[in-house]
């Protein structure tokens, strides 16, 4: 006797796909093929704008805890890279998590129920190509925000260093925090190390960069003496973000996107330098 299903229904869409995938679509699908198949529904999960490279995802950790309590048998997918573009991740959940709980897949579009055997190929195949479908979007985008990030705009809404302020006609110097700026590298060029900077600013209860008193630490003075936006440049691209990671890198200076604009300048190149070679040591 065949065991009667309880399904959760799974929909996702990325910010990116949203012009393309409709959750409401999706979802409909999948109610029209458990009505037409006897498939009773537990519950409909969504997650609307994440990404399917990482299982990070409200919707995805609600229904995970609905398979644990073992409230269901079956998770009911448009197509295998609604659940996951990480192949070896899906893999994983598909062909030992769920089976540890008894929890089959069933994709519509791919035609594939996981209950039935033979299927495991077929999913890893599946997997495969959604990962390099991920690949070559995050690639397409990258190379997107790149090329607008090479023209070097104003963005208003970019936080700018310490020392400026945001104008809806442009970056402008901020008079009183620019000298706050000056004396930190004339204090560092005549002997005074970062920690001691950072204790004279607490002890002089000068706002810190993030708005609030006592703030002032070693590593918030040394990166305003590594800011080289102060040398009258406007800096794009100083991080890029690695596919399917959450952690950010420095990229090198000679990748950067820079502009130069005088009316910015607050430390001449020469004393930025001299930090620099100080820095370095």
């Amino acid at each position: 006797m065949n065991k009667i299903k309880t399904a959760a229904i799974y929909a996702r869409i990325s910010i990116d796909e949203r012009n393309d995938i409709s959750i409401n679509n999706q979802v409909d699908s999948l109610k029209q093929y458990a009505a037409k198949n006897n498939i009773n529904i537990y519950g409909v999960f969504i997650d609307n704008g994440f990404t399917g490279t990482n299982f990070k995802r409200p919707g995805f950790c609600k229904m995970y805890e609905e398979i644990k309590k073992g409230k269901i048998n079956t998770v009911l997918i448009k197509d295998l890279s609604r659940l996951g573009r990480d192949y070896l991740e899906t893999g994983y959940f598909i062909e030992k998590v769920f089976p540890n709980y008894g929890v089959s897949v069933i994709s519509i579009n791919d035609k594939l129920d996981t209950s039935l055997p033979y299927e495991s190929i077929m999913v890893a195949v599946k997997n495969i190509i959604n990962e390099y479908y991920a690949l070559d979007i995050s690639r397409k985008i990258k190379f997107t925000l790149n090329e607008q990030m090479k023209e070097v705009k104003y963005h208003p809404k970019s936080r700018p260093p310490y020392g400026y302020l945001n104008k809806k006609e442009g970056r402008v110097i901020d008079k009183e925090k620019a000298k706050i700026v000056r004396r930190i590298y004339s204090l560092f060029l005549n002997g005074v190390d970062a920690y001691h900077i950072a204790k004279l600013l607490n002890n002089e209860e000068i706002l810190s960069p993030s708005g609030r008193l006592k703030k002032w630490s070693s590593k918030t003075i040394l990166n305003i003496l590594s800011y080289e936006e102060y040398t009258g440049y406007y800096i794009r691209h100083k991080k890029e973000k690695l596919f399917r990671q959450y952690k950010c890198i420095c990229v090198a200076n000679s990748n950067q996107y820079k502009r130069k604009d005088d009316t910015l300048i607050i430390i001449d190149n020469k004393t930025f330098k001299k930090v620099g070679l100080i820095l370095e040591k």
